[in-house]
């Protein structure tokens, strides 16, 4: 299997110096300009956003942690890449990133190590080398020219400090001649709110402008639905229930463009009426869905029956032909619904019955009625 990853480095002096810098750096992340900039290449790399404020925190949260590497006996740092601000480097000493790679030759440029002491160091001791010790360890064998010494040489070099910096076992997981630190910015709950509040707006946004996001001539809330990914679906449902218990709609929101364009095209002077048709028009995409990507799903297709049939909810209880090892006796099931879809089983027709009422189901037909009457 190969590997790849980058990683920047910096020579601190001393352990105090290392955390000094681990911190300041995680703070820089989370600083106000550095995390905007920061919080719009995450969201350009995600097709959908968690819809549930305590989903988009623990997101926040996650990408917000910097990992670092520490080498006590050099005084190095490393710092494993991501797409950070560029900017967010201004105030470090860090390296530019350094390719580690097993795909590709290795003979790196001597410049690539330059600006750290231990790199320097160990470049130094493999170009000191004989040749003929060169060729050896890099076990070459028949004639070779400069060329070939010099690529040897870089290699080898490459070769050298991944082993003493022991990146194999860091892979890995394992433990080392180094030490693995997790810095986060983020240290108030205030600062976490205020960050993943930004980074739901910028969400906002961004579906409001999303090619995936086909503005239509109005022809139904249904229809419009049709346009929509799952996720922007059921976010525009988060969106229906925060304007419920606002009383308001977001001005200039994709939502709010949706309630205008119900209200003009079907002549509806209700914001109440018009904000039902479209949480209806929303449901009803996502059941259908729901059923068709999911018809294999018990749980999904019990939640795409409940959008879409809304107050209709027609059921029948049916009983099983109960063999040893079997847990019930009688099942209830949505009617007139093709591939059969339990909603629940039970020991017996009365508990169905009760189950029925509890859910305010509309009961159609009972076998076990009928099994009475025969």
């Amino acid at each position: 299997m190969s590997n790849y990853f980058e990683m920047r480095f910096l020579q601190v002096n001393s352990w105090e110096e290392m955390f000094k810098t681990c911190t300041k750096f995680a703070n820089a992340l989370a600083s106000r300009n550095i995390s905007r900039k920061y919080l719009q290449t995450i969201l350009s790399h995600m097709e959908q956003v968690p819809n549930d404020p305590r989903d988009r925190e623990h997101l926040i949260q996650a990408y917000f942690q910097v990992r670092f590497v520490y080498w006590p006996q050099l005084n190095l740092l490393g710092l494993p890449t991501k797409e950070w601000p560029e900017e967010l480097f201004g105030d470090f000493a860090f390296t530019a990133p350094i390719q580690f790679q097993d795909n590709t030759d290795q003979d790196y440029p001597e410049k690539t190590w330059k600006g750290i002491l231990a790199f320097e160091a160990l470049q130094d001791t493999v170009w000191s080398l004989p040749d003929n010790t060169i060729m050896k360890q890099f076990d070459w064998d028949g004639p070779y020219g400069l060329e070939d010494l010099a690529y040897v040489r870089r290699s080898l070099v490459y070769k050298t400090i991944f082993g003493v910096l022991q990146l194999n076992d860091w892979l890995e997981g394992n433990s080392g001649q180094f030490d693995r630190f997790v810095f986060s910015g983020i240290t108030t709950t205030e600062q976490l709110h205020r960050l993943a509040t930004i980074f739901r707006v910028m969400a906002m946004d961004r579906e409001k402008t999303s090619p995936h996001i086909r503005r239509t001539i109005w022809e139904s809330t249904y229809s419009e639905a049709l346009n929509l990914r799952e996720d922007s679906l059921k976010f525009l449902l988060s969106e229906v229930e925060e304007a419920r218990k606002t009383s308001s709609i977001r001005p200039g929101s994709y939502l709010s463009d949706l309630v205008v364009n119900y209200k003009a095209d079907h002549q509806c002077l209700s914001t109440d009426l018009a904000l039902k048709e479209v949480e209806a028009g929303i449901k009803t995409v996502l059941a259908e869905r729901c059923l068709e990507a999911y018809d294999t799903d018990e749980d999904a297709r019990k939640n795409g029956w409940l959008y879409l049939c809304k107050d209709k909810k027609d059921v029948k209880i049916i009983r099983g032909l109960r063999q040893e090892g079997d847990a019930w006796e009688f099942a209830v099931i949505v009617a007139d619904w093709g591939d059969p879809l339990i909603l629940g089983t039970f020991a017996d027709a009365d508990s169905a019955r009760a189950f029925i009422k509890d859910n305010g189901y509309n009961c159609v037909a009972d076998e076990s009625l009928e099994a009475l009457d025969d």
